[in-house]
This record gives structure tokens, C-alpha cells and sequence, in this order.
């Protein structure tokens, strides 16, 4: 698989979208990467606070679909309930059709976890979305494999603590989190990210 560079993403993106059509939001669209468990989610939320973005994550975007039972979300539910990454095209299809919203359009949108493989830069570069920045992450593994064995997810409402850092809140949310499956993979899945980067 073909590599890429944060930095070669934002200058492709900047070639390819800023003619005529590009779809320029409103606010800003910043784009967050790094390997898994290294913060992007608790960044990507405080970055949005600050600069008024819509906070997007892909995990949050097939969620909503999967619970508002539509097409997109039939696809990716299977993969969902399986625990195991969603294809390229389906997450493509996914961002695509959520930043084009109206809320991202007037407000722009901080997203994290896309593009998280070169297939999916290169579809963000070649789209007509105009990128504000890219901003990577970058984190010791040894820290990573730490951070994903203390996290855990209310199933719920999707939200994510760390039993150290981030716990959750005493009583019922406390009792129904759980660890997911990609978590306790941290190893293989970082081993993923970087032949994919």
C-alpha cells in the first residue's frame, strides 16, 4: 500500500479543492491523525469547543447511521458488531456524506480517525473538500499499549474513559463500560498503522 505524509495530504488537498466546486466550510475543516489510542478523540473534542467546529469521529458517524437503520449503516453494521475496521469505501462514503451537512458546511468540522489509510488520504485529497490543516499525533507505542488497556466504552452512548485518566462516573455508568475488542488487539492494530504509514 502506497504511504503518505500529513504533510503531502494537506498540500494535495489544497491543489485539488480550491478551484471552482470545492466545497469550502464555512468554518474550518482540521483534520486529526495519530495510532490508535493516542488521544485524537479528547483532542478533536477540545479543539472543537474552542474553535465553535462540529466535533466528528467515524465511529460516532456509523453509530448514528446504524441507529437511524439507514443503507450506509445496514453496511457497516456487521463490521461493527464484529468488532474489525470498516472498508475503505463505506468509511469514505460515511465522512463524505456527514461533512457536506449543513451543520459542518456553516460551522466546519474538526474529524478524527479519517483518513486512517492511504486509500482513504487519497480520496480525501482528490475530494473537493478544502482542508484547514492537518494535524498529527504522535505518541511512544509503549504509552499507546498503557492508554488502550486502561480504556473502556459505555456501550450506550458510544462515550470513552480510561479507568485512570478518564474514569467513568460512579453507579450504572460505571457498572455497564466495557473494554472493546480493539483494545485488547493494540499490539496488531498498531502494527496496522504503522505498514500503513
Amino acid at each position: 500500500m502506497e504511504a503518505y505524509t500529513n504533510q503531502s495530504l494537506a498540500m494535495s488537498a489544497a491543489a485539488n479543492t480550491s478551484g471552482a466546486g470545492a466545497l469550502s466550510l464555512a468554518g474550518k475543516l482540521i483534520v486529526l491523525n495519530g495510532p490508535p489510542a493516542s488521544g485524537k478523540g479528547s483532542v478533536a473534542q477540545s479543539l472543537a469547543q474552542k474553535t465553535g467546529c462540529v466535533h466528528l469521529s467515524t465511529g460516532d458517524i456509523f453509530r448514528d447511521h446504524v441507529a437511524r437503520n439507514t443503507e450506509l449503516g445496514k453496511q457497516a453494521k456487521a463490521y461493527l458488531d464484529a468488532d474489525t475496521f470498516v472498508p475503505d469505501d463505506l468509511v469514505i462514503n460515511f465522512v463524505f456524506d456527514r461533512v457536506s451537512q449543513p451543520d459542518c458546511v456553516e460551522r466546519g468540522a474538526v474529524i478524527d480517525g479519517f483518513p486512517r489509510t492511504a486509500a482513504q488520504a487519497t480520496a480525501l485529497a482528490s475530494s473537493r473538500v478544502v482542508i484547514d490543516r492537518v494535524i498529527n499525533i504522535q505518541c511512544p507505542d509503549a504509552v499507546l499499549v498503557q492508554r488502550a488497556r486502561g480504556r473502556r466504552v459505555d456501550p450506550r452512548t458510544g462515550t470513552i474513559y480510561h479507568l485512570e485518566y478518564s474514569p467513568p462516573p460512579a453507579g450504572e455508568v460505571e457498572a455497564r463500560v466495557v473494554a472493546r475488542k480493539l483494545d485488547g488487539d493494540i499490539q496488531q492494530r498498531l502494527d496496522v498503522y504503522r505498514a500503513q504509514h
